[in-house]
């Protein structure tokens, strides 16, 4: 069965679990009021099927006690953005952020170029995301000799700093 990739992308992002139960079939029911008549029967097949995989293998599963984790999100504009510049923040972003405790996802890079679709941010240079065990670990992170060092070297190139925090359910896998 072929999808084109927005859908299969989306849908993957889709298919995660909270409450033990995975919510497959809450991402068919947001697809069957986006996807026209045609498709419909497609992918709500692909959903139930994927769902029911998902569901037996116990693959993937929320931890209902457990805390969710905090995903930090930071899209840095530079003053000066050409390439040395912009590679020179990613290292810094290594160098004094990623390796603090509680931090269980890490990635620092450059804006995608070629993306420039209508719904494409294009208002930023370098991505930053972090995803933490808890909330109490980024808290903690947060005021860290690393992590204000890193502010004080590079935040002079700053044009702007948008941050974005989210909770996500702290999923685990058998």
């Amino acid at each position: 069965m072929n999808f084109d990739p927005d859908c299969v992308s989306w849908l993957d992002a889709k298919v995660i679990s909270r409450n033990g139960a995975v919510l497959a079939f809450d991402a068919r029911f947001a697809l069957v009021h986006i996807f026209e008549d045609a498709r419909r029967e497609k992918i709500m097949r692909y959903l139930l099927a994927l769902s029911a995989a998902l569901a037996m293998s116990g693959l993937i599963y929320a931890d209902d006690h457990a805390e969710p984790h905090l995903t930090h999100s930071v899209f840095f504009d530079l003053k000066d953005d050409n390439a040395t510049s912009i590679q020179a923040l990613i290292d810094g972003c290594y160098e004094y952020l990623a390796p603090h405790d509680g931090i269980i996802y890490f990635s620092a890079g450059a804006r995608h170029k070629d993306y420039t679709r209508d719904v494409n941010d294009l208002g930023f240079d370098v991505a930053l995301t972090i995803v933490f065990e808890s909330t109490a670990a980024q808290d903690a992170y947060q005021v860290t000799e690393p992590h204000l060092q890193f502010i004080e070297e590079f935040n002079a190139n700053w044009e702007s700093v948008r941050v974005f925090d989210s909770l996500a359910p702290a999923l685990v896998s058998e």
